[in-house]
């Protein structure tokens, strides 16, 4: 595992928990590397862990980009790991961490006590909180806190420590204790605390370290796994040996994400029909922090009819619709409304394929349905994307594929709910 800390300006170069031992113990487990601003001290991390500097004045308007991405591209880390609060940098170095699809760790070392909130409050603390501090202690992927104490305080985190949020702004929390202010465990014991803290943000977030060759075989063995026949065949090649070369990384992100989507037991059926032979992964082992993202558990088909699926059963008298031919365009229907409230899952999109794939319907019906409900585009680019992730072919599809620029705004929807 590579690890990359940044680290703001410090007094000294000291830092609370985060020692010189405790580097060098991190550094015994995983590869480790800290950025931190050319002015001022060092921080105190010794000889066991390469330091990049960045220039402080760009960090602090934002434009130092370009090196942060150069550090990214030479080291690769796994997780970045922010320490400190109230720094403006660290929550460009969270925003840019997010394009490169890295997760994020924050130690806030007591910054958000009540008695450091209300300290030039006015002034300082709450323009920090309404630009940026709330996003960066809400968005992060694990927060470590040094304490019950401080644990309390980021769940009762709010504008002003008098106030009290409906819901933590932040419930991914993990408490390692500081060895230098209790006796309960020691550096080595922290150290491997985080680094078991790492291992679990990382199960956390799946999707974010999948690579494209990954989320291509999720699809694959999601396929297969639906098929009701042996349909592997077409598979493409390479993507046939990409399958079997797959490592055991890759096999427990992929599964983890599909666990997360709902295609697991599709995805694993896959898996079994390709004859792959992976190690399952019991998921309630893991120790995941709990999804953030909720997600519809109901089927397309078994949600309650909207207006519009009311409508289409109407519509299937005047144009001779069966059955299968209202379910499908209710299931449109319903996959659109998914994904503009982002409760749409993967699983959505396999039982739309599956309805389209392995259905028998009145196709001139279901058309003349969907553009009586003005669905037609819609329909239409799912059947791109289908065509694109799933191999649907053209003589299964019900309307030509579209690709147009609501089908790029519905990939990166679907990007941006971390489904494929």
């Amino acid at each position: 595992m590579k690890v990359l800390y940044f680290i703001p300006k410090t007094k000294g170069g000291n830092l609370p928990f985060f020692t010189k031992e405790f580097f060098d113990r991190i550094a015994g487990m995983a590869e480790a590397h800290v950025m931190t601003p050319r002015n001022g001290d060092a921080p105190q991390t010794g000889s066991s862990a390469v330091v990049h500097r960045l220039s402080a004045y760009r960090m602090m308007i934002g434009r130092n980009k370009k090196r942060f991405s150069r550090i990214v591209g030479e080291v690769g880390p796994d997780i970045i790991h922010i320490i400190g609060s109230w720094d403006i940098t660290a929550y460009y170095i969270y925003r840019w961490a997010e394009t490169y699809r890295i997760p994020v760790v924050l130690s806030p070392l007591k910054g958000l006590a009540p008695w450091n909130v209300l300290r030039s409050y006015w002034l300082r603390r709450l323009p920090q909180l309404l630009l940026y501090q709330k996003s960066l202690l809400s968005g992060t992927h694990g927060v470590h806190a040094v304490g019950r104490q401080e644990q309390s305080f980021i769940l009762d985190a709010a504008l002003h420590p008098s106030l009290h949020p409906r819901k933590p702004w932040n419930s991914r929390i993990a408490v390692i204790e500081d060895p230098v202010l209790t006796d309960a465990i020691d550096v080595a014991g922290a150290a491997a605390a985080m680094m078991r803290l790492y291992a679990k943000v990382l199960d956390s977030n799946p999707f974010m370290r999948m690579t494209e060759e990954e989320v291509t075989a999720e699809s694959a063995l999601l396929r297969v796994g639906m098929s009701q026949d042996s349909i592997s065949a077409d598979i493409p090649r390479e993507t046939r040996q990409r399958l079997m070369q797959m490592s055991d990384a890759a096999w427990r992100r992929i599964l983890l994400h599909a666990t997360d989507e709902g295609i697991a037991d599709m995805v694993t059926r896959g898996a079994l029909a390709m004859q792959l032979k992976r190690k399952s992964i019991v998921i309630e082992s893991t120790g995941r922090f709990e999804n953030t993202r909720h997600s519809d558990k109901r089927r397309p088909a078994d949600i309650p009819a909207t207006a519009k699926g009311r409508k289409a059963e109407r519509l299937a008298g005047r144009y001779g619709g069966d059955d299968a031919a209202v379910r499908i365009c209710k299931m449109i229907v319903n996959v659109a409304q998914m994904m503009k409230s982002g409760t749409l899952s993967r699983r959505h999109l396999a039982d739309l394929y599956a309805a389209v794939r392995f259905g028998n319907c009145n196709e001139r019906a279901l058309r003349l349905m969907l553009r009586r409900l003005r669905m037609s585009k819609t329909a239409a680019r799912l059947m791109q994307i289908m065509g694109e992730t799933l191999w649907l072919e053209p003589g299964f599809m019900p309307l030509e594929p579209l690709d147009d620029k609501g089908t790029d705004d519905i990939r990166k929807t679907l990007f941006n709910l971390k489904i494929q």
